[in-house]
């Protein structure tokens, strides 16, 4: 358990920072500072042995100060136990916030020494190999390689030359420090990719501009730092890939997912693969015939020209059988039942089973891509081992081989996740994989897309993830669904015996009032309600001076926007016109010089925004956030909780929607003195029998329900 010498520290830290910020200390940020405490304690158990609660999830509303308390908490265990404090965000925003602002302040106020780093992916800093290859020419095969070929360029040669020398001029003369963040001008992310490198293509040590890479020199204070912060999608990268990659191991780490309602989700996109029939022979082809026709590659590399020569072979047979493929498919539309969750041009495989024609052809590309591997591994090995040999006179064209084969091999790898899944050899897990395919348009032709991701991440976050993490804290304002945290276990693999707590925010928001008007039209019928909704709203807008419209489809928000009048269009701000950022601007200044304004906006407004005080009075929800149903995982969940004998509307659909509609509402109250209105323009939560479910898991508002 907990020393009473890093108990003292804990509390001290804290009285220090409430006195030295003049904050107005609150029980429920002490009672979060205590169960994290107490949780992370058992890191100094001697013999654990057992199920020990090392996991402390945390549901902790509005205003309660989460970010200090989990501070407060964790950094002095962690320098008391030696382990590294990593902090998750799934907002770039909150991670400038904490490295530019709440974490230099605890470490003023606290009196806890302590360092801390900002840790970005290699995505995020301009990859010097690859800059200098683009800027050499046309004379440089390797420049060419298509790596992305279903990738439009949207610039021309010219703009983007323009724009990479004046990269390389910045970096010379220490103006630009390679961080995407901090180039002033703007790129496509077509133009970006191009120039950055992924953990697969990156050559790391073997590098021969490692010496200056931005992205490891960002590195250079990993081991002296206690905490660092970084996002969901590095996190995930490195545990996927083993751990102890950028990242210390899980043994050695505490880690702390802000924002932690997105952690399944953020994990379940990760282990999904997809593949485009067409896409992916295109690029095969044209790689082949880079690589095999337009280089030339000396005699002293006759061990990689040989291997090359298999390369060829092997690509143009994985070319032709996914040729084949797209003859296959369509009679698989016809016979396979088309899945309820998408239009006809899509189908899903009802509880992953795949039939035999396409298994069969699968297992046959499979096998074809795991030579394809270990031919990449040999030509890499080889050239690896001329690269030891720094007097060999093609040292340079073997450096960029290498890069570019580094390449290759990780989209191949990807190629084989999918094609293992297809021919069904991952079913090891608990929960079935989910596979389906989408048809596509691609350049004014049909093309096909093939899809596999696991059901849920459970089973592969336990294995990478909760079975090896020193300790973990999880804490957002919205965790719970249907005020329960079975949802959040099921679908994210935390352990049972974890710690669970609900801090209620500060805030009264019975000073708030949740509205449900009485309503001709039910949401079922998709055309009524929208006109309904336009009849009401005229009124509605005009309660409030600032108002934010939140809708579950882009189809209503446009069909409401469309049958509104001109008058009122012109005080409304409408998602995809402006960037998000460009419209909270908008909208705030607007209020600041008294003028009416209404954001209508989908589900990124839905949460992770802050509009205080009198930028939000009245939030308007069209309807109850269900999920749409063209998503082909939430789908087969669905399938899956229904075969096995429950009910998927009322154990899959109505937490989601739950935890959707506490996001949505929790838009209106940010601070204590915030007041305003709540209006849900969706009948069902009173009519329905999962109303009261869902009404009971909403704040304490005042409700007005117009009950018949």
């Amino acid at each position: 358990m907990l020393k009473e010498s890093t108990k003292n520290d804990i509390r001290e830290a804290y009285s220090r920072v409430v006195k030295g910020k003049k904050f107005v200390p609150r029980q429920g940020q002490r009672q979060m500072i205590a169960e994290i405490a107490k949780s992370l304690g058992t890191l100094f158990e001697p013999d654990p042995g057992g199920e020990v609660n090392s996991v402390c999830v945390v549901e902790a509303g509005t205003g309660i100060g989460k970010t200090l308390a989990y501070m407060a908490a964790a950094i002095p265990i962690g320098l008391e136990s030696n382990k590294k404090i990593i902090i998750s965000t799934a907002t770039i925003a909150l991670q400038e916030q904490l490295v530019s602002k709440d974490l230099p302040e605890f470490k003023e106020h606290s009196g806890v020494e302590f360092e801390f780093l900002l840790l970005k992916g290699r995505r995020r800093y301009v990859c010097l190999s690859k800059l200098d290859l683009i800027t050499q020419g046309v004379q440089n095969k390797f420049s060419s390689l298509p790596m992305y070929p279903d990738e439009v360029p949207i610039t021309s040669q010219t703009d983007r030359s323009i724009t990479y020398e004046a990269m390389i001029d910045g970096l010379a003369i220490g103006k630009w420090d390679g961080d995407l963040d901090n180039w002033e001008g703007s790129l496509e992310d077509n133009e970006w990719r191009s120039i950055t490198a992924d953990h697969n293509e990156c050559t790391g040590r073997k590098c021969p501009n490692i010496s200056n890479c931005y992205f490891f020199r960002a590195r250079d204070g990993l081991e002296d730092a206690d905490v660092l912060v970084t996002n969901y999608n590095l996190l995930l990268t490195d545990l996927i890939s083993g751990g102890n990659g950028v990242l210390p191991s899980p043994e050695d780490s505490i880690y702390i997912f802000d924002e932690g309602h997105h952690l399944p989700d953020k994990a379940l996109a990760h282990f999904q693969s997809a593949s485009r029939l067409k896409g992916t022979a295109i690029w095969l082809r044209e790689t082949r015939k880079i690589l095999n026709s337009e280089i030339v590659i000396p005699d002293t590399l006759d061990e990689v020209r040989r291997s090359f020569e298999i390369f060829g072979e092997l690509t143009e047979q994985i070319e032709q059988k996914l040729l084949l493929l797209l003859d296959i498919v369509p009679s698989l539309i016809e016979v396979v039942e088309k899945s309820k969750f998408s239009h006809d041009r899509n189908i899903r495989f009802s509880r992953g089973l795949i039939p035999e024609k396409l298994s069969k052809a699968s297992l046959d590309l499979h096998n074809l891509i795991l030579g394809l591997i270990k031919v990449i591994s040999k030509i890499l090995g080889c050239l690896e081992r001329h690269l030891e040999n720094n007097t060999n006179s093609e040292k340079e064209l073997i450096e960029d081989l290498h890069l570019a084969v580094n390449s290759i091999s990780g989209r191949v790898n990807g190629l084989h996740l999918l094609w293992e899944s297809f021919s069904g050899g991952v079913e090891k897990l608990e929960y079935p994989y989910v596979r389906w395919i989408s048809e596509v348009n691609y350049e004014g032709k049909n093309d096909y897309i093939f899809h596999s991701s696991p059901l849920m991440a459970s089973d592969l976050l336990k294995d990478i993830f909760w079975s090896r993490a020193a300790g973990v804290v999880v804490t957002s304002a919205t965790i719970r669904s249907l005020s329960s945290f079975k949802h959040f276990v099921r679908i994210s693999g935390a352990p049972a015996h974890g710690v669970y707590k609900v801090i209620s925010s500060p805030f009264d928001y019975s000073k708030a009032k949740f509205v449900v008007p009485e309503m001709d039209s039910q949401p079922s019928d998709a055309e009524a309600h929208s006109l309904e909704i336009i009849n009401l709203l005229p009124n509605l807008l005009n309660l409030e001076q600032a108002t934010l419209v939140l809708f579950s489809s882009r189809r209503q928000m446009i069909d409401v926007y469309s049958g509104l009048q001109e008058e009122l269009k012109e005080t409304i701000l409408l998602q995809g016109d402006l960037s998000k950022f460009e419209m909270l601007r908008i909208h705030c200044k607007k209020i600041d010089d008294r003028v009416n304004s209404a954001i209508f906006g989908l589900t990124s407004f839905s949460e992770g925004i802050d509009l205080p005080s009198h930028y939000c009075q009245h939030v308007i929800i069209a309807k109850i956030p269900f999920a749409v149903p063209d998503d082909p995982v939430g789908a087969a969940f669905s399938e899956w909780i229904d075969d096995s004998g429950g009910n998927s509307f009322m154990q899959f659909s109505v937490p989601e929607a739950s935890l959707r509609l506490v996001q949505a509402s929790g838009r209106l109250i940010r601070t204590e003195e915030d007041v305003g209105r709540v209006t849900l323009l969706d009948r069902r939560i009173v009519t329905r029998h999962y109303g009261r479910a869902i009404l009971d898991s909403l704040p304490r508002f005042s409700f007005q329900l117009n009950l018949p």
